[in-house]
């Protein structure tokens, strides 16, 4: 393996493996061997998350807007062709609606593991900090009132302000 080479998905796959090797998640009938629920749940979960990072990442690059904008044009130039009938406007919507209704699921996967990574970073840095206050780990998972609080308490705290209009931009730049 080459050191620049993504080592996590080989690390899920030994994982996947190892799992798999675990009698108790394997079933044995007259069909051969045959995997229990768990495993292959894990193993579709495993590839959704490869599938949607692959087509989140490219579907944010240029290749992927000059591809959409020629499909439009082709569309568009078709139009004639058809008659600009009510078919060749159905095409069109028909198309766009699915696209956009799969990619809401691969985008808001990708956008979750994300922000999931981003957290454990934060965790890590504020468990690793002296002065870090540890009982700020794992505040995402309160209520939105609850964070609402502790983040006017924090702006009361380091700003001797009423937090309701915000000015820590401006309380960031008198400080300095």
């Amino acid at each position: 393996m080459g050191a620049g080479s993504d080592a996590g998905p080989l690390l899920r796959l030994r994982s996947l493996c190892a799992h798999i090797s675990n009698p108790n998640l394997v079933t044995l009938s007259s069909g051969g061997a045959k995997l229990c629920s768990d495993v292959r749940e894990l193993a579709v979960g495993y590839l959704f998350e490869q599938f949607a990072q692959k087509v989140a990442g490219w579907a944010g690059r240029p290749p992927a807007f000059v591809i959409a904008f020629l499909v439009v044009i082709g569309w568009g130039a078709s139009g004639p062709i058809f008659g600009f009938s009510d078919t060749w406007q159905l095409v069109i919507n028909t198309g766009t609606t699915i696209v956009t209704f799969l990619m809401v699921f691969l985008i808001q996967n990708a956008q979750n593991r994300d922000a999931a990574a981003i957290q454990c970073k934060l965790d890590e840095i504020i468990r690793a900090l002296d002065g870090g206050r540890n009982e700020f780990i794992g505040i995402e998972h309160l209520a939105e009132e609850e964070l609402i609080q502790i983040r006017d308490k924090l702006e009361r705290e380091f700003g001797q302000e009423d937090p309701r209009p915000h000015k820590g931009i401006g309380r960031m730049i008198e400080r300095r």
